[in-house]
């Protein structure tokens, strides 16, 4: 077994350890005052920590709107639920676009990338060409890939596009990913509760 397929593995059992922990806390909540009083205390902001920091998360991507059945069962509102987490995650692929910003500037003043046929003279050339297709596959990706943005937004800074191409799309894509997701959690878990 090589190293990758050992991690991805690793990941996909940690996934499902993960979602299945909030489909157990939110059963719990729903008899449990503590539990729900526990989420209430820390409420929407709690909820903008915990997206902001899986927005960061490329080892183990576990999306925040996971634990969705446990905020509801505390009482929070779907709606701003899910427009808080989308929030927190955009932060999150902001934060990985200016790295990845960074890395353009460091790229473009290299001697060793500014060489004729370099990989990143390659991909400069073929953003030219297709200047729109990134973005365009950004706007699908970010709507259906259960995997963290950063790895489009990422590429995406390095190769020079602007933020504010990239934003609203990535913006529109998690929030419609979380509405698909949440709605999606929530019935499995009325289904199995």
């Amino acid at each position: 077994m090589t190293r990758i397929t050992r991690k991805t593995i690793l990941q996909i059992v940690v996934l499902i350890l993960v979602f299945s922990f909030a489909l157990y806390v939110a059963y719990l909540a729903q008899g449990n005052d503590a539990v729900k009083n526990a989420v209430l205390q820390y409420g929407y902001v709690g909820i903008f920590i915990l997206a902001f920091v899986t927005g960061f998360n490329l080892v183990v991507p576990v999306p925040a709107i996971a634990f969705m059945p446990l905020f509801l069962e505390a009482g929070l509102d779907f709606w701003i639920t899910i427009a808080i987490i989308t929030v927190g995650i955009t932060l999150a692929d902001s934060i990985a676009y200016l790295i990845g910003g960074v890395g353009h500037d460091v790229l473009t003043h290299s001697e060793k990338y500014k060489k004729k046929g370099s990989m990143f003279q390659r991909l400069l050339k073929l953003k030219k060409k297709h200047p729109y297709a990134p973005l365009v596959f950004l706007s699908v990706y970010s709507v259906i890939a259960p995997l963290p943005n950063e790895l489009m937004v990422i590429p995406l800074a390095l190769l020079g596009y602007r933020y504010l191409h990239i934003f609203p799309i990535v913006f529109v894509g998690n929030f419609i990913f979380n509405i698909i997701y949440a709605s999606g959690v929530e019935s499995l878990f009325q289904l199995i509760f």
